[in-house]
């Protein structure tokens, strides 16, 4: 049976006994609206940066452009997320040491992390309803059988998002399996405008992280 079955199976299990949080439809709507206008346009604008990347990706080191990975979405659902591919060798599993995890950067990958460019693709996602523009990063299922406790479910009650509360607090900081509790003060306090709000502090937190502020 193929691997992404059974963890669809566990992944259901685990949440099954979940009683998922509700949010004004109002809410859902515009949350879905100001996904679909803001990605649309943004892979129209990215989509020559995209291409000029993945040619450097191409030159840098051997392999593929892009990088495809399973993710747990919304009431664990598993989707495909697209970045740009960032490293050499084969996908990582379980938890890697963040040392091993840099000595496989490339020198573009280098530069692509640390604008977060590499999560460009991602808007592709955004579009298709994988995922939100703000909401929990997504999480790999590996990960979340093996290290997630039962109150950490709570966070695939939302769409998984391409920028959260955990980006522009403690990005770069913790690992996601390890400060689910940001997570959790953005499904207390989400709403419209709470999203607005992290994707105006997005971009000022990438250069913070990119360490020009």
């Amino acid at each position: 049976m193929p691997t992404a079955v059974l963890e669809t199976d566990r992944l259901a299990l685990a949440l099954a006994n979940r009683t998922p949080s509700r949010y004004p439809a109002r809410y859902r709507y515009a949350k879905r609206s100001l996904d679909l206008i803001v990605a649309a346009l943004g892979l129209i604008v990215c989509a020559p940066v995209i291409t000029l990347l993945a040619l450097l990706i191409r030159l840098d080191s051997a392999g593929p452009a892009f990088f495809v990975q399973t993710r747990v979405g919304q009431n664990g659902t598993l989707f495909r997320i697209y970045k740009l591919r960032t490293m050499r060798g084969p996908e990582p599993t379980g938890i890697v040491d963040h040392r091993d995890d840099e000595a496989r950067v490339t020198r573009v990958g280098r530069y692509l992390r640390r604008w977060s460019l590499d999560e460009l693709p991602q808007l592709v996602n955004v579009v298709r309803g994988d995922m939100s523009l703000v909401g929990p990063r997504p999480e790999r299922p590996d990960i979340v059988l093996a290290r997630y406790e039962a109150w950490q479910y709570a966070r695939f009650d939302v769409p998984q998002g391409l920028t959260g509360w955990w980006q522009i607090t403690d990005r770069g900081h913790t690992r996601l399996c390890d400060d689910t509790g940001n997570d959790l003060v953005y499904l207390d306090r989400a709403s419209f405008w709470f999203d607005l709000m992290i994707l105006a502090r997005t971009i000022p937190a990438v250069i913070r992280q990119a360490g020009l502020l």
